[in-house]
């Protein structure tokens, strides 16, 4: 038999890699969804199955379901996923995995705000407000702020 977690572990890292690669792909942000898919068969005999009647996006109370939790980029790019028990309440649907995910997100965020930050205590010039936020990666420089910035650097280094 198939060992899932480290079968879904290996395809999802494949995945991440070659996301960034191709597409630039950052990973600061995750949005976490619930679907649900239902059977149009019995209910289940067997206690372990997952398949249960429960609450049915699909407006289908007389069927068994499958609850799929979903993690993805703001981009559209999965990240993880779990098949959950058909009667699994929204706010219950809290996997080990969602929350280590969300766990590693925010580490990786406060290194990085504290490595800006210590960038940041070495400059010699102060830095203003706009400035402070585009260093702190709160803010992006838009391309008519690039060019003002540009301009700004020219103008103050004469050839």
């Amino acid at each position: 038999m198939i060992n899932c977690s480290n079968t879904k572990k290996a395809l999802f890292d494949h995945l991440t890699e070659r996301w960034r690669t191709l597409f630039a792909a950052k990973y600061e942000a995750f949005l976490y969804d619930l679907t649900s898919t239902c059977f149009e068969s019995a209910p289940p005999e067997d206690s372990e199955d997952i398949r249960r009647f429960g609450y049915s996006r699909d407006k289908r109370s007389d069927c068994v379901q499958v609850v799929i939790a979903l993690i993805v980029t703001p981009e559209g790019f999965p990240m993880a996923y779990d098949v959950l028990s058909g009667n699994t309440a929204d706010k219950l649907a809290q996997s080990d995995a969602r929350v280590a995910k969300e766990r590693a997100m925010r580490q990786r965020r406060l290194r990085k705000y504290i490595k800006a930050l210590k960038d940041i205590k070495v400059r010699k010039k102060p830095l203003k407000r706009d400035q402070l936020h585009q260093a702190l990666g709160a803010a992006r420089l838009t391309t008519m702020a690039r060019a003002a910035e540009t301009e700004q650097k020219a103008n103050s280094h004469p050839s």
